[in-house]
């Protein structure tokens, strides 16, 4: 089997993930290397992949896609080559985040000093790279308490409270791929059990939890077995646990204790060691973080209360912050008090949660991330504790499903298709339409070119959506599509599915804050660059760069694919406007490279739907060849013309 370099492994998995037409320059620019060696990658990439039903197909002029003419040969190989590679340490990480992340895990698994020679030859950089890598560490680290001790001629390593050593390692020791079962793909435990080993403590696990009715969903059950599993490595590697900064006699009577003594006793047997007092206490903990508890009854009603009040709050700062109104929404109102149970107890506890798909929560829905924002920052002024990302994240996915509520009560556009390939082909598209709309179009009819005129005269639709270019006057708007519905295409029919149309993207992007080609080095300095543009133009006040650098510091809004969308923290502005600024060269934005930014602020006191131009956005960041002809752009002309707007 042909063995592949680290970053081919890496453009396999941007095309994995990437259903589009993905633009050589942006794969050189993220892996650093020419067009030239690319285009070798991609030929190697076709030797590997072209006997199991696929193909990277090259387009001269936007780039290269995948195709895949055998989903079950090619997907089946795929990840048995992929889990093989990532086993047996064959991917080199190759992008900074990355490598941060390898460091991070080598100091975690080992109980001895680190040289930093030795890291730069296990990444193959060298060691000045590792130096800088380090500070990425540090701050990594930082955020579960930990710290690097440096002795000289020795080495790093990892020093701490267990409490905060443990969590950190649930985090970064296992795969964090949600479509691939944790234990089918891990990297590090192998090191230190063998299968046999962790399918015991599997069985006991969920022996134990089936004997006293306690039912996990697949996530709990393997961050659990996680939590375990490091327990056991710790304790033979003579780590125990000493003290845990909580008070303990209340975690005594819940039956997950009961469960928990009787999980750990049984391990013991197995495992010949011995788990203290306090390891029991710990995996209650960790129990009690992933369903809700049984409380006193006297406790029971004032809990209720607090979280009732919180939700309240939350959709009461929703309502005044983003103009989306869910006070109606009881499904909200009962999915959010279930979560906030448990959420409130991992909170209380200093545990860290896991959320997989946070980069695709934020990528994909980023209004119901913003909302999960401001649901975080009602939850942290109630409570006085910082909330996670992660966790901020779990409470988007809540107002997200909100927001598709919302939408299906709104009024249903009605369209035409006009299709001239025939009915079958009308049909599909008809049905592609309803697939991705839903409720919100109502396909009233389709027809021919020909017979267009006397059908929009005898009923009342919204717009039209043509295969064909329509070369007369219409009392509606036309949207042109091919019949395979591509991307591009759903984009175009979004756009007349809202009040607002991409004519109101125009009044909101001004050429005065267009800058192209800029020289810059940091996040903050594009930031205050940008903000000083915007107070001159009198916009916003002086308070914009702050708060825009506030809102960065909850989370980055790098969202991948070489762009970052920052924005202030609330609405502070005078108008609603979009400014963009593209970059000679990427820049560290929270450890993602960036080189396009579009800063945006809504006024203060807005009252229009914004689903319109956070779309917009979207639509942007998640098309390479676009983003990749914004950042080559030299002309203010030619970049309005890429975005759309007059």
């Amino acid at each position: 089997m042909i063995h592949l370099h680290p970053r081919s492994i890496f453009i396999l998995k941007e095309f994995l993930n990437t259903k589009s037409v993905i633009n050589g320059n942006y794969l050189s620019k993220f892996a650093n290397v020419s067009s030239r060696t690319i285009r070798g990658d991609i030929k190697m990439l076709n030797s590997l992949i072209c006997e199991h039903g696929a193909v990277i197909q090259s387009s001269r002029g936007n780039g290269y896609q995948l195709e895949i003419m055998d989903e079950g040969s090619f997907y089946s190989f795929i990840q048995t080559y992929l889990q093989k590679n990532t086993v047996n340490h064959a991917v080199v990480p190759i992008d900074q985040k990355e490598r941060v992340m390898y460091i991070v895990r080598r100091l975690l698994s080992s109980p001895n000093y680190m040289k930093l020679e030795d890291l730069s030859e296990e990444l193959y950089i060298s060691k000045s790279t590792v130096n800088n890598l380090m500070k990425d560490v540090k701050k990594l680290l930082g955020k579960y308490q930990l710290m690097l001790e440096k002795r000289p001629n020795y080495g790093v390593r990892v020093t701490g409270d267990e409490f905060y050593i443990r969590s950190c390692m649930s985090e970064y020791y296992f795969n964090r791929d949600i479509h691939i079962p944790m234990l089918q793909n891990e990297q590090y435990m192998l090191k230190l059990f063998n299968s046999l080993e962790i399918d015991m403590v599997k069985e006991i696990v969920l022996r134990s939890l089936k004997e006293k009715g306690m039912g996990l969903s697949d996530q709990e059950f393997e961050n659990l077995l996680a939590h375990i599993l490091i327990s056991i490595e710790r304790i033979r590697s003579g780590s125990v646990m000493k003290e845990i900064d909580i008070d303990t006699k209340d975690i005594e009577h819940t039956k997950e204790y009961a469960i928990s003594r009787n999980m750990l006793s049984e391990l013991e047997k197995v495992f010949s060691i011995h788990f203290p007092y306090l390891e029991g206490i710990y995996i209650t903990i960790r129990l009690l973080g992933t369903k809700v508890t049984s409380y006193p009854t006297s406790e029971a009603s004032s809990k209720e209360k607090t979280v009732n009040d919180m939700i309240q709050e939350i959709i009461q700062a929703v309502y005044e912050e983003m103009n989306i109104d869910v006070k109606h929404d009881e499904e909200l109102k009962l999915n959010m008090a279930a979560h906030l149970y448990v959420a409130l107890n991992r909170i209380k506890y200093g545990l860290n949660v896991r959320n997989p798909i946070i980069q695709d929560i934020k990528t994909h829905y980023p209004l119901a991330f913003e909302a999960g924002l401001i649901a975080s920052n009602v939850i942290g002024g109630k409570i006085n504790k910082e909330i996670e990302e992660s966790e901020t994240g779990y409470l988007a996915i809540h107002l997200g499903a909100a927001i598709e509520r919302l939408k299906k009560t709104r009024k249903q556009k009605r369209c035409l298709i006009v299709c001239a390939t025939g009915k079958g082909s009308a049909q599909l598209l008809k049905y592609k339409l309803i697939e991705h709309f839903g409720g919100l179009l109502d396909v009233v009819d389709v027809t021919s070119y020909y017979e267009l005129k006397d059908c929009v005269l005898e009923m009342h639709i919204d717009f039209i959506i043509s295969t064909v270019t329509i070369d007369f006057d219409l009392p509606v708007p036309v949207t042109k599509v091919n019949t395979i519905l591509g991307k591009d295409d759903v984009s175009k029919v979004r756009k007349n599915l809202y009040e607002q149309h991409s004519e109101d993207i125009s009044s909101h992007v001004k050429s005065e804050l267009i800058f192209l080609q800029q020289h810059m080095d940091s996040r903050e300095e594009v930031i205050q660059f940008l903000s000083d543009k915007i107070v001159k133009l009198n916009l916003a006040s002086h308070t914009l760069c702050s708060s825009v650098l506030e809102r960065e510091a909850c989370s980055s809004t790098a969202f991948g694919n070489l762009v970052a969308i920052p924005h202030p923290i609330k609405n502070i502005s005078k108008e609603t406007f979009v400014a963009f600024c593209s970059l000679v060269k990427p820049i560290d934005w929270g450890g993602t490279p960036v080189q396009l930014v579009c800063l945006f602020s809504v006024k203060e006191n807005n009252t229009s739907d914004l689903q319109y131009l956070y779309d917009f956005l979207y639509n942007i960041l998640d098309n390479n060849s676009t983003v990749d002809k914004m950042i080559s752009c030299v002309n203010q002309k030619e970049f309005k013309r890429l975005v759309h707007v007059k």
